[in-house]
């Protein structure tokens, strides 16, 4: 089972779980044509926004701040707008809860995958599950 599929249930646990607390998700699409980003968002039940983009601008953007070395990358923003962990390949529900929490603490991460890293801003041409 590819990376991205193995964990989308756990990001969509994640991003309900941690919604009440503030926390926010957004995925960046990078592959997929709209219908087939809308049937997986909707299979694997992802209500969290997701931003098209088959250019690869966004990719290309944080590639400045943060380079992505493979797909599916998981960044870690904290309050403050800097990126706070970034987990190379897929990332488990327990391994990304502790990443948050981490995040909210403002206690830096040390994880092999995990990674510091810069400021980001925001992000556009969302779409919702």
């Amino acid at each position: 089972m590819p990376a991205c599929r193995a964990e989308a249930p756990g990001l969509a646990a994640a991003a309900r779980r941690s919604a009440a607390a503030g926390v926010r998700f957004v995925g960046v699409d990078v592959a997929d044509n709209q219908a087939s980003a809308l049937a997986y968002m909707r299979h694997f039940r992802i209500g969290y926004p997701s931003v098209d983009d088959p250019g690869d601008a966004i990719v290309l953007n944080f590639h400045k701040l943060v380079p992505i070395a493979e797909f599916p990358s998981t960044l870690v923003i904290s309050r403050d707008g800097r990126i706070a962990a970034r987990v190379i390949g897929g990332v488990t529900y327990a391994e990304l809860e502790r990443l948050i929490r981490k995040s909210r603490d403002n206690r830096p991460t040390r994880n092999r995958k995990a990674r510091p890293g810069p400021r980001l801003s925001g992000l556009a041409n969302q779409r919702t599950g």
